[in-house]
């Protein structure tokens, strides 16, 4: 398999391959024809259409190679005239080769809206997809917009949020649900491939200002939130109403421009298939505190139970939110009681970084701890190590890498660790 990490920034995103020992090289370019929009975040999840038939992009590519991205209104005008170059079929004929893909009967007598239709419900249906990864991009937008990497091409956007979205992340356990962060003071939870809201995380006892980091349990039952009201918060997807609201939303039938849904295939929706439902609001969460930092939380992560999180106090924190199931403890009257007591075990000195939204990781086995500063630096600490210390145990740096470093990521073995700065620029450190 092809190792790819994506990069965000302004309105583009880029897709590189890397290997360890051979650095990286450039695969994909993307460019929102919307040259307001400022992406913050990106993730791989879900499944893309994984088919043997070459498909060419729902746009056009400019003079430096990005693929333009097109928004839902101009999709519809040109579904009609993708290119299916590399296939065994003549493009000329878009009905013939699409309705022999999705082994249906040709009708030359169709018209081309109803073929348009047709094509437009292909692209919002993920359901048989079984190829790479999606890639999701968001930002200043608020919309979380999915891109098929096989097909190059924008196939759905998730639109809810009220504002700016700072964090992104796929469950651990399963590939389709998607959570999303904003400045709006909300997470939402969705399911990408019925294209649905599963459930939204705000309201009175939740965030009082921009959430801009979330993090999943290892086991998806959990996610954790930050934000810049200084709070860490737990949330739980036990609840019967999120469970009835991801159960629903597996049967909601996707939806195109003016509605479109599979009847226009042929297919007859159902009472028991609704094409819409309201999602599960949960305003409660589990666990939170304000006693680990004192200003903009911007990053957190799941450790095992353990959970680490980063301030603008130059200080990362590994600490254990003290979770009680004593059932003296579950209500007060008819009220719940959150948990808010922790365990500090370790801090870890992030100097040179007393800016916002700079981001750590941990390797996927969480032995090791990576963040970068605002002068260019990456520091590396040993989560697990006998004889704790705050200084990290190797630190990387360039003399041309001088601007801060906005996030840092892992490969899956360890081996390599890439790194994203402020002057567009994108760093590959190999182990040794």
């Amino acid at each position: 398999p092809v190792r790819c990490f994506a990069t965000c920034g302004g309105n583009s995103v880029t897709i590189y391959e890397a290997a360890y020992g051979s650095g990286m090289n450039l695969r994909q370019a993307y460019r929102d024809v919307d040259l307001d929009e400022s992406l913050y975040a990106c993730a791989f999840g879900g499944r893309s259409i994984g088919s043997r038939f070459g498909h060419g992009s729902i746009g056009h590519v400019d003079a430096t190679g990005s693929i333009i991205l097109r928004h839902e209104s101009e999709v519809s005008s040109a579904a009609q005239n993708i290119d299916y170059a590399g296939s065994d079929f003549d493009s000329s004929d878009d009905e013939a080769s699409l309705r022999w893909e999705r082994g249906l009967p040709s009708s030359a007598q169709e018209p081309v809206e109803k073929r348009r239709k047709i094509l437009l419900q292909d692209f919002a249906d993920l359901s048989k997809n079984d190829g790479p990864q999606l890639l999701c991009v968001a930002g200043r937008r608020g919309i979380v917009k999915v891109i098929d990497t096989v097909r190059r091409s924008l196939v759905l956007t998730l639109s809810g949020h009220g504002d700016e979205i700072y964090d992104i992340k796929f469950s651990p356990t399963d590939e389709w649900l998607l959570l999303t962060a904003s400045k709006d003071e909300s997470l939402r939870l969705w399911n990408v491939k019925h294209a649905t809201c599963v459930a939204i995380f705000a309201g009175h006892e939740g965030h009082r200002d921009s959430v801009l980091s979330c993090s999943w349990h290892p086991l998806g039952q959990l996610f954790a939130s930050a934000g810049m009201d200084t709070t860490v918060k737990v949330w739980s997807l036990e609840g019967n109403e999120v469970k009835d609201a991801r159960r629903k939303s597996s049967l909601v039938v996707p939806t195109c421009k003016k509605g479109l849904d599979a009847s226009s295939s042929g297919a007859r929706p159902s009472a028991a298939r609704p094409k819409v439902f309201n999602p599960a609001c949960v305003q409660i969460p589990v666990f939170s505190t304000s006693k680990i930092h004192l200003d903009y939380c911007d990053c957190v992560q799941f450790v095992g139970d353990l959970l680490l999180s980063k301030s603008i106090d130059e200080t990362i924190v590994l600490w254990k939110p003290v979770m009680s199931d004593d059932d003296n403890d579950k209500s007060i009257g008819r009220r719940r009681t959150i948990r808010n007591d922790v365990v500090a075990l370790r801090d870890f000195d992030l100097r040179k970084c007393a800016v916002w939204f700079v981001r750590f990781q941990t390797d996927a086995n969480c032995r090791m701890l990576a963040a970068g500063n605002n002068v260019g630096d990456i520091k590396v600490w040993d989560v697990g190590a006998s004889n704790p210390t705050k200084k990290p145990f190797a630190s990387l740096n360039h003399h041309h890498c001088t601007s801060t470093i906005r996030m840092v990521s892992f490969s899956p073995d360890a081996r390599c660790l890439a790194a994203v700065c402020e002057d567009s620029s994108v760093w590959m450190w190999n182990a040794i």
